[in-house]
Protein backbone atom coordinates (compact mmCIF):
# COMPACT_ATOMS: atom_id res chain seq x y z
CA UNK A 1 0.00 0.00 0.00
CA UNK A 2 2.77 2.39 0.89
CA UNK A 3 4.19 2.11 -2.63
CA UNK A 4 0.81 2.93 -4.51
CA UNK A 5 0.26 5.65 -2.36
CA UNK A 6 3.99 7.11 -2.98
CA UNK A 7 3.35 6.48 -6.53
CA UNK A 8 -0.53 8.11 -6.75
CA UNK A 9 0.98 11.09 -4.68
CA UNK A 10 3.54 11.77 -7.43
CA UNK A 11 1.23 10.83 -10.24
CA UNK A 12 -1.89 12.10 -9.61
CA UNK A 13 -4.26 11.24 -12.40
CA UNK A 14 -6.93 8.70 -11.76
CA UNK A 15 -7.88 8.68 -15.20
CA UNK A 16 -4.33 7.72 -16.00
CA UNK A 17 -4.10 4.81 -13.33
CA UNK A 18 -7.15 3.08 -15.35
CA UNK A 19 -6.12 3.75 -18.66
CA UNK A 20 -2.38 2.66 -18.45
CA UNK A 21 -1.03 -0.10 -20.18
CA UNK A 22 1.78 -1.97 -19.77
CA UNK A 23 3.17 -4.16 -22.52
CA UNK A 24 4.73 -6.56 -19.77
CA UNK A 25 3.57 -7.50 -15.94
CA UNK A 26 5.71 -7.02 -13.12
CA UNK A 27 6.02 -9.03 -9.53
CA UNK A 28 5.63 -6.09 -7.63
CA UNK A 29 4.49 -1.99 -8.19
CA UNK A 30 7.97 -1.56 -6.26
CA UNK A 31 9.43 -1.82 -9.80
CA UNK A 32 7.75 1.03 -10.71
CA UNK A 33 10.00 3.02 -7.98
CA UNK A 34 13.09 1.82 -9.32
CA UNK A 35 15.00 3.52 -11.69
CA UNK A 36 14.13 1.52 -15.23
CA UNK A 37 10.44 1.15 -13.88
CA UNK A 38 10.56 4.76 -12.91
CA UNK A 39 11.35 5.41 -16.97
CA UNK A 40 8.72 3.49 -18.15
CA UNK A 41 6.10 5.46 -15.69
CA UNK A 42 7.23 8.98 -16.74
CA UNK A 43 7.20 8.10 -20.83
CA UNK A 44 3.63 6.63 -20.17
CA UNK A 45 2.14 9.54 -18.44
CA UNK A 46 3.67 12.16 -21.00
CA UNK A 47 2.24 9.84 -23.43
CA UNK A 48 -1.09 10.41 -21.41
CA UNK A 49 -0.64 13.82 -20.92
CA UNK A 50 0.19 15.21 -24.44
CA UNK A 51 -1.80 17.53 -26.21
CA UNK A 52 -1.48 17.91 -30.05
CA UNK A 53 -0.73 21.60 -30.74
CA UNK A 54 -3.21 23.30 -33.01
CA UNK A 55 -2.06 23.51 -36.69
CA UNK A 56 -1.22 27.29 -37.41
CA UNK A 57 -3.07 29.58 -39.63
CA UNK A 58 -1.57 31.54 -42.42
CA UNK A 59 -3.30 34.73 -43.92
CA UNK A 60 -2.32 35.12 -46.97
CA UNK A 61 -4.16 38.02 -47.69
CA UNK A 62 -6.01 39.47 -50.71
CA UNK A 63 -5.09 38.45 -54.62
CA UNK A 64 -3.94 41.58 -56.78
CA UNK A 65 -4.18 41.35 -60.31
CA UNK A 66 -5.65 39.40 -62.90
CA UNK A 67 -5.39 35.09 -63.21
CA UNK A 68 -2.87 34.61 -65.59
CA UNK A 69 -3.67 31.83 -68.47
CA UNK A 70 -0.52 29.91 -69.04
CA UNK A 71 -0.78 27.81 -72.25
CA UNK A 72 0.75 24.51 -72.07
CA UNK A 73 4.03 24.15 -74.91
CA UNK A 74 3.87 21.19 -76.93
CA UNK A 75 6.00 18.53 -75.81
CA UNK A 76 6.05 15.96 -78.34
CA UNK A 77 4.70 15.22 -81.98
CA UNK A 78 1.16 14.34 -80.71
CA UNK A 79 0.83 17.52 -78.53
CA UNK A 80 1.98 19.33 -81.20
CA UNK A 81 -0.89 17.57 -83.96
CA UNK A 82 -3.56 18.02 -81.40
CA UNK A 83 -3.13 21.70 -80.64
CA UNK A 84 -3.74 22.28 -84.41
Amino acid sequence: MKALNDLLAEFKSTDFWQKVNFEETFNSLLFLKSAAGRQILIKKYNEFNYKIPEPKKYCIGKTVGENRIYHKKPKTIRDFLEDE
